[in-house]
């Protein structure tokens, strides 16, 4: 009986040390996994595009004119109208170089590398601006300007008397083209409206910017009143205006001097 005592217990004490291993057990914590977490790429866009490169060239001129300055002896200013071919195409600036009486305006773009494959809309634009030429030019004395070597403006330098009065184009009587050394010489002969005592000759444009045809403006400066006495000579003036040799032989070319149409053909 007693036997059978220590037997009951023995498996008793057995049995709750197996219900305590099972209830410690079940309060252990999952151990973490060892696996790294996985790795993200992440999306990459495209690429941002480089811009173009950009090279230097000469802008296409439109026209050109000159403002002389409010008093004797002031600062004259080149007004310049300039092309942008394209889209793409921006102004850059100007450069103004001086010989004597002759000044040399070079007027730039900026274009993409003809190099480089570069898509830019056929809208052609127009630039408007201004460069000084300087001052205290010569009275009465003649200036030139070239400006891109496409277009040639010609004034005079005024005095008091000439800055009052405004400019306009002159009446042409007759215009004609003869070859002569170094190329082709346009004379035309236009007359002073307003008399000598009114009006003044003040000088011509050139623009070759056209193939077959040549633009020529021949201006004079006069009284802007009506009402002040004038002399009624209306003097000649008689111009002689460098074209140039720079034309193809056989070629018959035109130019427009005020509306009066001259031609001549290249020898």
């Amino acid at each position: 009986m007693k036997k059978m005592r220590v037997g009951m217990i023995t498996a008793l004490v057995a049995a709750l040390a197996l219900i305590a291993a099972v209830a410690c057990g079940g309060n252990e914590a999952t151990p973490l996994s060892t696996q790294p977490p996985p790795t993200e790429t992440p999306v990459q866009g495209q690429p941002t595009a480089e811009p173009p490169s950009m090279v230097e060239n000469l802008a296409p001129i439109e026209d050109t004119a000159v403002l002389p300055p409010a008093a004797e002896g002031g600062e004259y200013v080149l007004v310049i109208t300039s092309g942008l071919p394209g889209g793409c195409a921006t102004f850059s600036g100007y450069s103004v170089e001086r010989d004597g009486n002759d000044f040399a305006v070079t007027v730039s773009n900026l274009m993409p590398d003809p190099k480089e494959s570069i898509a830019c809309t056929a809208i052609y634009g127009y630039h408007e601006g201004e460069t000084v030429l300087g001052r205290g030019l010569t009275i009465g004395e003649t200036y030139t300007v070239t400006v891109n070597g496409s277009l040639t403006h010609s004034f005079t330098a005024l005095d008091d008397a000439g800055l009052a009065m405004v400019e306009k184009e002159s009446p042409i009587e007759e215009a004609g083209v003869a070859k002569a050394d170094g190329g082709y010489v346009l004379t035309v002969v236009s007359r002073l409206p307003k008399g000598s005592s009114c009006s003044r000759f003040n000088g011509y444009e050139i623009n070759q910017r056209f193939a077959e045809r040549i633009e020529v403006t021949v201006t004079h400066r006069e009284v802007a009143e009506d009402n002040v006495p004038c002399t009624r000579d209306l003097p000649v003036v008689v111009t002689e205006i460098p074209l140039g040799g720079d034309f193809e032989a056989g070629r018959t070319y035109t130019v427009l001097v005020n509306g009066t149409e001259a031609s001549f053909t290249a020898e």
